[in-house]
Formats: C-alpha cells, structure tokens, sequence
C-alpha cells in the first residue's frame, strides 16, 4: 500500500469517525471503500476487483496440446533473439 495523507473539514472527519465505527472499520479502510467506488463508477477497476477477476478464469481454458507451453522460452528466443542481439 502507498500512504498518502489528506485533509477533511470538521464535519466530514466527524462523520467518517462515526460511519467507521458503526461499521466497525477503520476510517482508513472507510476511504479506501470509498475511492474504490469511484474508480469502479469510471470504468476502472481496482486491484481487488481485478484479482478477482483474474482467479475467476483461472482454470477455464484448457490448452490444445501445442507444445507452445512447454517451450514458449525457446520460440520467443527464436523471435526475438535476433532483435536482443540488434539493441546490444
């Protein structure tokens, strides 16, 4: 997590406080919920959400029997290799 200090007036860090405590939170976990929801409502996703997402289709494609799993180190060598060799 990245720790970033903000203001709220009077009325709002009261507020927070009680919301916080009925809900038995901290007001830290109150904001985090809070941008959370305003990210979602833009369309972006938070990290949870997209974790979530992400261990929900985990396990639903099953592979074609390609060797591409197995040696997908030695086929991206042959892509690129020459291209690494280029830039050095």
């Amino acid at each position: 997590m990245v720790r970033m200090q903000i203001q709220f007036d009077e009325d709002q860090a009261r507020e927070l406080k009680r919301v916080a405590e009925e809900r038995g939170v901290s007001v830290a976990a109150l904001t985090r919920e809070a941008v959370g929801r305003l990210l979602s409502e833009r369309g972006e996703l938070t990290r949870a959400e997209r974790r979530a997402l992400a261990l929900d289709a985990m396990g639903r494609f099953a592979g074609d029997g390609s060797p591409v799993a197995v040696e997908h180190d030695r086929y991206l060598d042959e892509a690129y290799g020459d291209w690494v060799e280029h830039i050095r």
